[in-house]
């Protein structure tokens, strides 16, 4: 209200360390299936992973169903209001409108851009075929595996091998950074991009194995003419 913006920015309604209070659990290829019929949650679902790039929308309609608001009907504006001059109460059985209000926008490479109305455009489209039908989707899921088959397989964990090192084990990556607590261990670990599993030990300072209380890794891949992208993340308590 105070810059006179149309919409505001985008806040989370909880705290972000409430949004990843567990971690990433699985760190291989995901795929979302949409069709129109995705509506109000599933449509702001299907932003945020799309806006995030956590993978390929894989719809059976080219869009979601656009829900992306609450809506109002007239009757409630008018006692919200409780000005009977301009806003009379409807009487039974008149005509009436509604208004979709607090209208979610995205953000990344979507930032602005509103979901009502507009809805997630999917990456790629399955249009259904007969065996959908009578095969409880089959070609639908078979197309999911081929884009699943084709996508980037990565792999970061840790174990506890002393109380001054950490075997790391990561697949596919080209950088891995180590924080104590939310605090950068040392300088970020440079290691060989391979579909083979690879290993490595990572010292723990002795002032700080006596009172940290979790490691935590994330992984990332050269994107070419782009930052590296975070593709892995896990957790140890030490």
């Amino acid at each position: 209200m105070e810059t006179g913006a149309e919409y505001s920015q985008g806040f989370p309604l909880l705290p972000l360390s409430r949004y990843n209070d567990i971690g990433q659990k699985y760190q291989g290829p995901v795929v979302l299936i949409t069709d129109a019929l995705c509506y109000s949650t599933t449509d702001i679902f299907a932003a945020g992973f799309q806006d995030h790039n956590i993978g390929v929308v894989l719809g059976v309609d080219e869009t979601t169903g656009a829900g992306g608001a609450n809506v109002w009907d007239y009757s409630y504006i008018a006692e919200l209001l409780r000005d009977r001059k301009h806003f009379p109460r409807p009487r039974a059985g008149s005509a009436s409108l509604r208004f979709a209000v607090r209208r979610v926008t995205r953000v990344g490479q979507h930032s602005g851009v509103l979901l009502e109305d507009f809805g997630v455009e999917v990456d790629e489209i399955h249009k259904m075929t007969g065996r959908d039908l009578l095969h409880r989707n089959a070609d639908l899921i078979e197309r999911a595996g081929k884009i699943l088959a084709r996508a980037e397989v990565q792999r970061l964990t840790a174990e506890r091998k002393s109380s001054r090192e950490v075997r790391v084990a990561y697949q596919n990556l080209d950088r891995i950074d180590a924080y104590l607590d939310d605090r950068p261990l040392a300088r970020s670990l440079t290691v060989k991009r391979s579909k083979r599993i690879g290993h490595r030990l990572l010292p723990i300072p002795g002032n700080a194995s006596a009172t940290a209380g979790q490691l935590r890794l994330e992984g990332f891949r050269h994107v070419p003419q782009r930052p590296d992208e975070l593709v892995a993340a896990t957790r140890l308590v030490l």
